[in-house]
């Protein structure tokens, strides 16, 4: 029903700020102690006398927080029908369905990754960041040139006010400086760099058959294209147009 709630404009979760129960202005709404119950039932919980030393808070423990939770869970279920009765006024296309389905096999198929060519790039760039460390330490004389405060305070103490040590403020303070300065800041801007931990993140997803999937999101977007709900699989720079 998600998937129709997003074709139709409405939130796609119960738990969106407006959710469609709201949005819809119905009878029944889900309340708002679920959240709470959810985390306190059904993950791991800190061992005490209630719980019997153990890492489950289980029902008799906290009897009321579970007939919350009961209650919330019927609320909705409540909810997830009048929605979709509303909802079946607006029935989908059958073109939608039949895009619905493409987008699924998509990613159902996945993406197929080069885990040999990931560990080689994640392997380089450990060595680049090292040299890159002891060099901007050896300039500095600093413990942790990559610590913005550090960095910063170094910075106006050799007569470059800076902002911040953003792209954007280090690459226009780049314009001016020159020597040591230059190359600090220039040390500064592959230090900050972080599309590997991106490539990381992306590998991870991937499954026994080397393949990652899940990375779309059919009507993810209010304007009903698809979107990623997860790291891109291969991130690339910000194109820099003309001035």
């Amino acid at each position: 029903m998600a998937l129709h709630d997003g074709v139709v404009g409405l939130p796609r979760s119960a738990d969106e700020p407006g959710c469609g129960g709201v949005a819809l202005n119905l009878d029944v709404q889900k309340g708002t102690a679920g959240k709470q119950r959810i985390k306190q039932f059904y993950t791991p919980a800190t061992s005490s006398v209630l719980n019997g030393d153990g890492t489950t808070n289980l029902p008799g423990s906290h009897p009321d927080g579970r007939s919350q939770f009961v209650e919330y869970s019927r609320r909705v279920v409540e909810l997830e029908l009048a929605i979709h009765d509303r909802l079946s006024l607006c029935p989908m296309p059958d073109a939608e369905w039949a895009a619905y389905a493409l987008d699924q096999n998509i990613n159902d198929t996945g993406i197929l990754l080069d885990q040999t060519l990931a560990d080689a790039a994640v392997a380089l760039d450990d060595q680049n960041r090292s040299v890159t460390f002891a060099r901007a330490r050896e300039l500095t004389g600093l413990e942790n040139p990559n610590s913005p405060i550090q960095l910063k305070e170094w910075l106006t103490t050799h007569g470059c006010h800076i902002d911040s040590l953003a792209k954007t403020d280090v690459e226009a303070a780049l314009d001016s400086a020159t020597g040591k300065i230059e190359e600090v800041l220039e040390l500064r801007g592959d230090l900050a760099k972080s599309s590997v931990k991106k490539h990381q993140a992306v590998y991870k997803l991937a499954g026994a058959d080397g393949r990652a999937r899940g990375l779309i999101q059919f009507y993810g977007a209010g304007t009903h294209r698809q979107v990623r709900r997860t790291p891109r699989p291969s991130p690339k720079p910000a194109p820099k147009l003309p001035a």
